[in-house]
């Protein structure tokens, strides 16, 4: 029987295009720099400064003065700005909110389980975007992150439930299959129409 459902933030409830396309025009237009990507050897250290950033080991600042560093790049302090600009476009997406009210309505515990930095996830807090969940629970204060199987086992711990009854749902595979490794039913976010197909077929009626 399911208990709980675990729901990312960006790319589930809020839209990971948007932050990747308002990003990458941000670097544009600070650093002159066009496709940014993990992929791009170019930006191959991001990949890494993103986890510092979520797991709270570096600031905002550090994290921007790594990346003007990276660049050979005067920094600017104005570059500090440019999370708060990106997460302003962010808002969550009201199918997925009605979701998550009609589960509590149902007595299916929810939570959010996201990778985030400290100034975004003020943003999220001060807009209540994480109050339309019964747990939070946050990469940058934890100090760990996904796929890192420690923190769902963390989640499980808190939440008193065990991983056969919990779903997990997240829009990047290597989660999903991480909350598998674990035990937990992990669904790979698409669209909030197959979402709702797929809770379902789980026997989720809400």
């Amino acid at each position: 029987m399911i208990k709980a459902v675990i729901f990312d933030m960006g790319g589930v409830i809020t839209s990971q295009a948007i932050f990747n396309h308002e990003f990458n025009k941000a670097i544009e237009k600070v650093f002159g720099e066009k496709n940014v990507e993990f992929s791009n050897p170019k930006f191959k250290f991001l990949f890494d400064s993103f986890i510092k950033l979520e797991t709270d080991e570096i600031t905002d600042i550090q994290f921007w003065k790594n990346f003007a560093n990276k660049l050979n790049k005067p920094y600017n302090p104005s570059f500090e700005k440019v999370f708060i600009k990106i997460a302003r476009k962010l808002k969550p997406r009201q199918e997925m909110v009605k979701i998550i009210k009609k589960l509590k309505n149902s007595r299916i515990k929810t939570a959010v389980l996201s990778n985030v930095w400290t100034s975004f996830a003020k943003h999220n807090y001060d807009l209540g975007y994480y109050g339309i969940f019964d747990h939070v629970f946050l990469s940058h204060e934890l100090k760990m992150r996904k796929p890192d199987k420690e923190i769902f086992y963390y989640v499980l711990e808190k939440l008193s439930i065990k991983p056969e009854e919990v779903i997990f749902i997240d829009d990047m595979r290597h989660n999903v299959l991480a909350a598998n490794e674990v035990g937990i039913y992990g669904l790979l976010y698409t669209n909030t129409s197959m979402l709702v197909k797929e809770l379902r077929k789980l026997g989720l009626k809400f």
